[in-house]
């Protein structure tokens, strides 16, 4: 059996005319930008960069300074381990030319450099050490066996995963609202999980990545865009939402322990702390929203 399709010329020509009709219509002429306006471009894409880093500075310039608490009561802690002989004295029958190393003086060595100050692996000061593990305790949800202190690596307020254990660091005399902020992320990590850690572990590196190129391009394109700041605050929305939970634990720690208004009081400084985050997924949208007001503002004067 043949099957025939006719199909009436009236039709076809229809099709073609108007693809012709679309072939024919001109491309949109690509903007050709002067040098003034390139430059102009290249120093708004700067100016909006250096908006972003003076806005993360200075947020973390308001929080450094009043993250130690000058006033810090420790917890009573075990003497100061006294410094062992490095030899061992010779005894009857040695025939090494050379004494014996004493065992307890390396081990005050290895305290002494590396700061192992417990079973538990931690670095730093014991009754530094014992303040924080006692904020642990009152937090609740968090295992002593699950994490190590470490109050001698220089770093600031941060808890470091993907370990066999959790690796708290804090600086000495940290605020207790701070100390709670960290053990807030531990909270955070178990309650999320390994999918949530990663996601948490990519919106912070793309943030960081991509907070100075989204400032760039809000402030280089030729018209005002909320693209880049969109794409900026959806790859931080994670990292923020982690950040702002944790401070919430430490808040609600603070409010139990000390009432609501004394323990609202003593964890403000979580708030600059935080703005240092929102300044990276921010910046871009800010920037934005600024040119998008003056250019409104310049075509009103111009009417």
């Amino acid at each position: 059996m043949h099957l025939r399709l006719t199909v009436e010329p009236q039709l076809t020509n229809g099709f073609l005319d108007e693809f012709e009709k679309i072939a024919a219509k001109k491309k949109p002429k690509e903007k050709i930008h002067t040098p003034q306006e390139l430059q102009k471009k290249n120093n708004r894409g700067l100016l909006g960069a250096g908006a972003a880093v003076g806005a993360n500075a200075l947020m973390g310039a308001m929080a450094g300074p009043f993250m130690r608490d000058k006033n810090v009561e420790l917890p009573p802690g075990p003497e100061q381990t006294p410094r062992p002989e490095p030899f061992l004295p010779r005894q009857k029958g040695d025939n090494s030319f050379l004494p014996k190393t004493n065992p307890e003086y390396d081990k005050f060595l290895d305290q002494k450099l590396m700061g192992h100050a417990n079973e538990h692996g931690d670095k730093g000061n014991l009754r530094q050490i014992s303040r924080a593990d006692k904020i642990r305790e009152q937090m609740g949800g968090i295992g002593r066996e699950e994490l190590t202190y470490d109050m001698k690596s220089g770093r600031g307020p941060a808890v470091a995963v993907g370990g066999p254990k959790y690796n708290v660091h804090i600086p000495d005399n940290a605020k207790e609202s701070i100390i709670g902020h960290e053990l807030g992320h531990i909270k955070n990590d178990k309650m999320w999980g390994k999918v949530g850690r990663g996601i948490n572990t990519a919106s912070r590196m793309g943030s960081s990545l991509g907070a100075l190129p989204a400032a760039f391009a809000a402030g280089y394109s030729d018209e005002p865009s909320w693209t880049p700041g969109l794409l900026q605050a959806g790859v931080s929305a994670p990292m923020l939402i982690d950040e702002g939970l944790a401070s919430a634990r430490s808040v609600k720690h603070m409010v139990k322990q000390h009432g609501l208004w004394k323990g609202l009081n003593k964890s403000k400084v979580l708030a600059p702390a935080f703005g240092t985050y929102a300044a990276m997924g921010a910046t871009p949208l800010a920037i934005t929203a600024v040119r998008k007001h003056l250019k409104k503002k310049k075509e009103k004067a111009g009417k």
